[in-house]
């Protein structure tokens, strides 16, 4: 789900605990004290491409040609995130342009492990693809969102203050 949709589920009562991924340094969600925030683990929302684009890079690890770009609505959480800072703002001047638009993460993986365009999707989602040169990060020279995977609980919740505790 969207992350708007996990808090509302979370706040009504409907889930227990909810996991989002958080902008580093941006505030934290402004729960009451009866919310635990917990970091539960640390990413990185990095650019990658795969496919033929692997090899159009030149010796500076930079796009050498106009790629596409695989990007997230305006309006979902990690549009507004890479819209705050412009942080494509290398890609795009390096010729990438935007071709693809999807809310799903996953799915803009699997478009650019097919190299259909460059995509930003967190470290840890594609850090098999990065190992087996399936992906290449493109994070070194275009730049990387630091992010926070956050658990939410209640404090009343004696079970998922455990779950916290697993990795």
């Amino acid at each position: 789900m969207n992350r708007e949709d996990c808090i509302t589920y979370f706040v009504h009562g409907d889930a227990d605990i909810v996991m989002i991924y958080e902008a580093r340094g941006l505030p934290p969600l402004p729960f009451d004290d009866t919310i635990r925030r917990k970091v539960w683990m640390r990413d990185a929302l990095v650019p990658v491409c795969g496919g033929g684009l692997r090899h159009m890079l030149g010796p500076d690890g930079r796009l050498i040609r106009s790629v596409p770009l695989i990007g997230y609505p305006a309006d979902s959480h990690f549009g507004r995130m890479l819209a705050r800072d412009d942080t494509d703002a290398d890609l795009r001047a390096d010729g990438a342009v935007l071709a693809i638009e999807t809310a799903f993460t996953v799915a803009a993986l699997r478009f650019a492990e097919e190299g259909m365009g460059v995509a930003w999707v967190p470290h840890s989602l594609c850090v098999n693809q990065l190992t087996s040169g399936k992906l290449v990060n493109l994070g070194e020279k275009y730049g990387f969102v630091s992010l926070d995977v956050s658990l939410f609980f209640a404090t009343s919740n004696p079970h998922a203050d455990l779950l916290s505790e697993l990795r």
